[in-house]
């Protein structure tokens, strides 16, 4: 069984066009007006062969949607540099919507996700 998901702290904004979207509690605040948005996202991590089954997603309000991806590794020794790619997806929100990008693993072990702005990113586009 995984564990409940975590926070992945998203400590800055790279590229912000228009209003409507903004940085807040480690995720991205849907504005007034929208009603939809395209979400995807990039986590690079570190982990040893001792975490298996690692699932990323992208939660609204802390609840699961359709963008997630999983990982799964259970060969091999030492440590592995790896990059995982939640592929777009179109999610209903509302106005004060947090999206934020999560984990949760399926055993314990050791991982790390490397949180800046050049390797782990959430994308979030107004669609309507």
């Amino acid at each position: 069984a995984y564990t409940e998901f975590g926070l992945i702290p998203l400590d800055s904004l790279s590229t912000k066009i228009g209003d409507k979207l903004t940085y807040s509690n480690n995720g991205i605040k849907v504005g007034k007006g929208v009603s939809r948005v395209k979400v995807s996202a990039q986590v690079v991590f570190w982990r040893s062969t001792d975490t298996r089954q690692l699932q990323f997603a992208v939660l609204k309000n802390g609840k699961e949607t359709h963008a997630m991806c999983y990982s799964n590794l259970t060969t091999g020794g030492g440590y592995i540099t790896q990059s995982i790619v939640i592929a777009s997806e179109i999610i209903d929100v509302m106005e004060n919507d947090i999206l934020t990008l999560n984990f949760a693993s399926e055993k314990a072990g050791n991982f790390v996700v490397i949180c800046d702005s050049t390797h782990t990113k959430l994308y979030v586009e107004v669609v309507e």
